[in-house]
C-alpha cells in the first residue's frame, strides 16, 4: 500500500492549513487548540508530526485522537485540548498503530525488552535466556517487519565490535516503553539530528552520544 511521508515541517504546515479551512480562518494553527500553560505545546513543535512517523494520513488519525479523549474526558478548557486528553490521544493512537504494525506476539516480545537500542547478546542474555543464534533470527524478524534496524554505535571498540540495533517506529517505542511516563519517554528515548532532522529513538538516558545514519555525531541535550 502506497503511503505518503513527508517532513515534520510540511506536516505541521498542512495541519494548520487544515485548521484554518475548517474553521473560516478561526484557528490559525494547531497551538491554538492546545492549552497554553501546560508544557505540551512546545514538545509537540518538536515532537508531534514524528509520533505520525511523517504520515499525513496517521497524523490526522492521531490528531482525531486527542480530540475523542477530550471529548471522554471533558476537562474544561473551553475550545482548546487540554495537556491530559492530548497524551491520551498519542498513546492511543501509538498503541492502535503498532497493532496494526506486527503481530500481537511480536509486539508481545518488544514489550518485554524496557529499553529501546540493545545487541544480540544484551537481548540474549538478560532478556530472552537463548543463545545468540536464535535471538539473532528474533532481530531479523523484527527488522523484516521494519520496525526494527541496525545502527552505527559510538560506543564499538576493537576489529569486530557487536551489532546495535534500535526500535525504529516512535509509535512502536512508545508501546515498548509503557513503564515510562510521556514526558520521561520524550526526554530519555528520543533526539533530533541538527544535521539531517532525523528522529533518534535511543536509550539517551544510558548513553549521551549516538552516530546518526547521516555520519553525524549527535550529543544528547537535557530539555
Amino acid at each position: 500500500q502506497f503511503e505518503l511521508h513527508w517532513s515534520a515541517g510540511e506536516i505541521d504546515r498542512m495541519v494548520n492549513a487544515r485548521l484554518r479551512a475548517y474553521s473560516d480562518g478561526t484557528v490559525q494553527s494547531f497551538d491554538e487548540l492546545l492549552d497554553p500553560d501546560g508544557p505540551l505545546p512546545a514538545f509537540l513543535r518538536i515532537y508531534l508530526a514524528r509520533f505520525s512517523e511523517n504520515s499525513p494520513r496517521d497524523m490526522v488519525r492521531m490528531l482525531y485522537r486527542m480530540l475523542v479523549e477530550e471529548e471522554r474526558l471533558r476537562v474544561g478548557l473551553g475550545h482548546r485540548i487540554s495537556t491530559t486528553a492530548a497524551i491520551a490521544g498519542i498513546q492511543a493512537a501509538c498503541e492502535e498503530r503498532a497493532q496494526e504494525l506486527i503481530p500481537e506476539q511480536m509486539l508481545n516480545e518488544l514489550r518485554r525488552l524496557r529499553r529501546v537500542d540493545f545487541t544480540i547478546t544484551e537481548l540474549a542474555n538478560d532478556i530472552f535466556r537463548i543463545t545468540s543464534p536464535a535471538m539473532s533470527n528474533k532481530i531479523r524478524t523484527w527488522e523484516t517487519k521494519g520496525v526494527v534496524e541496525r545502527v552505527q554505535d559510538t560506543r564499538s571498540t576493537g576489529s569486530r565490535p557487536p551489532n546495535r540495533y534500535a526500535i525504529s517506529d516512535v509509535r512502536v517505542a512508545r508501546v515498548v516503553m509503557q513503564n515510562l511516563d510521556f514526558f520521561q519517554f520524550l526526554n530519555q528515548k528520543l533526539a533530533v539530528c541538527p544535521t539531517c532532522d532525523e528522529t533518534l529513538i535511543r536509550d539517551w538516558d544510558e548513553h549521551t552520544e549516538h552516530l546518526c545514519r547521516c555520519g553525524a555525531n549527535v550529543q544528547y541535550v537535557p530539555r
